[in-house]
């Protein structure tokens, strides 16, 4: 697609292939090349003066240092994007910008994270969203913010975003956002101590997930249903949980969840029958 937009002179067009392609290399764990990528991308679109697609390059080019867990660059590159956007800017592309800065400020291994900037980027995301009605983007906002509030141990204002998504969609359509949004709900009710309950959608979210091969669900599916297990008593089955998790944390190359699958396999291990959970 790039060489067929460059070879008829279609700026726009070769800058959006290139966008695309640095994202394929990041999802591959590719990053040098994502990073010329999106590199040759921000300068073709800065010297066409389209301000739209430099801000799109530089949120995806902010997102693979986001991915590095280099903040400080990736903060930096995100607000060249905000810097580029002004109010003829495609609402989609203003809302990815605002949600990146959101995340960036809650992620809890930011040395610089804010709460009240996440939750103010949060909130202008959200307003470009709806002015979209984009039902797709406010659940996915919602998962951020649900995700933001938790990490705060605001559990109550957390559920709510969860089941909030869960309403919003019907029986039987379910979609990695509403899968998250379970494990969301998942993860508060072992909070209340209500292990069965967790149990109950941990599962359902673990067997959609794996229909559609959907890894990350997996992958958080069983962890948390270990850990209402082993609230259980139930070591076994929660052997088996984090197991499987970090099987599918592993194919992901998620390094903090690896740790976590193997600190709870390994406490397991030392004294299966008397274990104590201790967060």
């Amino acid at each position: 697609a790039e060489n067929e937009f460059s070879s008829q002179n279609n700026e726009e067009g070769e800058i959006m292939a290139l966008i695309s392609l640095g994202g394929v290399y990041k999802q591959m764990n590719q990053f040098e090349q994502a990073t010329e990528i999106f590199a040759k991308s921000i300068l073709l679109a800065k010297t066409a003066g389209l301000t739209d697609l430099a801000a799109r390059g530089n949120c995806d080019f902010g997102h693979l240092y986001y991915n590095l867990n280099r903040f400080s660059t990736s903060k930096e590159t995100y607000y060249e994007a905000l810097d580029s956007l002004n109010e003829n800017t495609d609402p989609n592309i203003s809302m990815e910008v605002y949600l990146r800065l959101g995340e960036l400020y809650s992620n809890t291994n930011n040395s610089s994270k804010n709460p009240r900037k996440a939750d103010r980027y949060f909130t202008e995301s959200m307003k470009f969203a709806k002015s979209t009605n984009n039902l797709a983007a406010i659940n996915r906002i919602k998962l951020y913010q649900g995700n933001f509030e938790y990490s705060r141990e605001n559990f109550s204002l957390s559920l709510e975003y969860f089941e909030d998504i869960l309403k919003s969609s019907d029986e039987g359509e379910d979609d990695p956002r509403t899968i998250d949004a379970k494990i969301g709900v998942g993860r508060n009710l072992i909070k209340q101590k209500r292990y069965q309950d967790s149990i109950q959608i941990l599962n359902q979210a673990r067997s959609f997930s794996e229909s559609q091969k959907y890894v990350n669900g997996v992958a958080n599916s069983c962890y948390y249903l270990g850990k209402s297990h082993i609230e259980c008593g139930n070591s076994e089955e929660a052997l088996d949980h984090f197991k499987t998790s970090l099987r599918y944390f592993e194919e992901q190359n998620n390094l903090q969840m690896e740790l976590q699958a193997n600190l709870e396999i390994g406490m397991i291990l030392r004294d299966p029958q008397s274990r104590q959970h201790n967060k």
